[in-house]
């Protein structure tokens, strides 16, 4: 997969599920992938013919952190989510076996920040 031209992004690499190998965080920032509740984050393998994508998750806001507790054998992620009336705050994203969840603002809070975490994308 590549990804969209010319579209604004942060990235990064982690192994998300302890195969050595890491995956391709990516967070798009350009107005394609942006609205009032955030942007989207893209979870990127790689394989043989390139990198191939295992997860979308629409609105989304940094940071980005990784936990160090695993679902299903990829570790937990947490992101921010606000806008639509709700309150703003941090959620934690489980992989379900095919992927994390499009929509973060359906999951549970996160925890607290713990020392073992690592950010991944820092808030601006």
């Amino acid at each position: 997969m590549d990804l969209p031209a010319a579209s604004a992004h942060e990235r990064v690499q982690a192994d998300l599920n302890d195969d050595g190998v890491p995956e391709e965080v990516v967070y798009l920032t350009s107005p394609d992938y942006c609205g009032t509740g955030g942007c989207t984050l893209l979870i990127l393998q790689r394989s043989p013919s390139g990198l191939r994508l295992v997860s979308r998750t629409t609105i989304v806001r940094p940071p980005i952190r990784l936990l160090p507790t695993r679902t299903k054998g990829w570790r937990d992620l947490v992101v921010k989510v606000a806008g639509g009336g709700g309150p703003t705050r941090e959620v934690r994203l489980r992989f379900d076996g095919g992927g994390y969840p499009l929509n973060p603002s359906l999951q549970p809070n996160a925890p607290e920040p713990d020392l073992r975490d690592r950010t991944l994308i820092p808030a601006p």
